[in-house]
């Protein structure tokens, strides 16, 4: 056993069902690498689910039954909700995805609506959704934090990039109050010693 995907109800210890045995798996795929994401849908009916080895299921909560979607050349590291039914997939090969999640029952290449240009090929850690424009994700990769819009009004997907970090960014987030909407917090990971910077900044209301 490499992993488990369980799911539950809030305040209780007994788990509804959860995936653990390959022998009892409902999977599509021929082993079971270790899990390295998990992104539950706003829908709350399901959760996509990354593995090591590049691969992306869907686990409906409601049959149970999990199928695989689609695979990657690298690990899956984030998964994040956007705009309608699309979530945005990072791997550490340095690949960004859109994928529609209403091809998610079957494996299909045409679950990738969109695939997005890196400046910089390097692992994706983190991938957050702003929360006043669904439009809008941030992506975390290597010193730099790319900010790009997945309904563009025209071919320009990439609007702005952060470079004021010295080390691997290893999180970010966006702030939730609409006071301060577009205001980004990003951490590095730093040399040692507690010498990485937390960094709160905001791009332009023009570039957005």
């Amino acid at each position: 056993m490499t992993g488990e995907v369980g799911v539950w109800k809030s305040a209780s210890r007994n788990y509804m069902w959860r995936y653990n045995d390959t022998r009892r798996l409902q999977c599509d795929m021929d082993d079971m690498p270790v899990v390295s994401s998990l992104h539950v849908t706003l829908s709350d009916d399901g959760a996509f689910v990354g593995y090591s080895h590049g691969a992306l299921a869907y686990c409906d909560f409601r049959v149970p039954y999990m199928k695989s979607v689609t695979s990657f050349a690298g690990a899956v590291r984030c998964i994040e909700s956007t705009t309608g039914h699309c979530v945005v997939v990072g791997t550490d090969s340095g690949s960004l995805s859109l994928l529609d999640m209403r091809f998610a029952r079957s494996e299909s290449s045409s679950s990738i609506v969109r695939t997005y240009e890196q400046p910089v090929q390097a692992p994706i850690t983190a991938i957050r959704s702003c929360p006043h424009d669904p439009r809008v994700f941030a992506v975390a990769v290597g010193t730099n934090v790319h900010i790009y819009n997945c309904e563009p009004r025209d071919s320009r997907c990439l609007l702005f990039t952060h470079e004021a970090h010295q080390s691997k960014v290893m999180d970010l987030g966006w702030h939730p109050s609409p006071e301060f909407s577009y205001t980004i917090g990003s951490v590095e990971l730093g040399s040692g010693h507690g010498s990485g910077e937390f960094q709160i900044w905001r791009p332009s209301d023009f570039i957005l």
